[in-house]
């Protein structure tokens, strides 16, 4: 599950440089988002809890996830849309950035595709 996670940062992160899902882009993100939901819920299956506080936990841990996601947008999306219209903005942040996405997320897919 995790190497399919990792296959999908590529792919988004593909999209980012070159754009081609731009008609079922909705399917693609509903489809990659299920893949992350259950690579996450994969992980809590590997925590230590009881199944009495099954519900506090998932709901905790859910809305740890999106808090965390929710930090990470709040404190990037302004520094992005300020630099959108410099000229630097595609070549460095955005295929720069993407390239470096896909570095990591092959580094990931090998590790987990291959248990290295």
């Amino acid at each position: 599950m995790e190497s399919i996670i990792a296959l999908s940062i590529i792919l988004v992160a593909l999209n980012g440089i070159f754009g081609k899902f731009k008609e079922g882009s909705l399917l693609a993100i509903l489809i990659l988002g299920l893949f992350h939901g259950m690579g996450f819920a994969s992980v809590m299956g590997d925590l230590p809890f009881r199944m009495a506080s099954l519900t506090e936990c998932l709901i905790g841990f859910n809305v740890g996830v999106e808090l965390g996601q929710l930090a990470i947008v709040l404190a990037v999306f302004p520094i992005l849309f300020l630099l959108r219209k410099t000229s630097f903005y595609f070549p460095v942040v955005l295929v720069g950035g993407s390239l470096v996405l896909i570095v990591i997320a092959g580094i990931w897919f090998v590790e987990r595709a291959f248990a290295l």
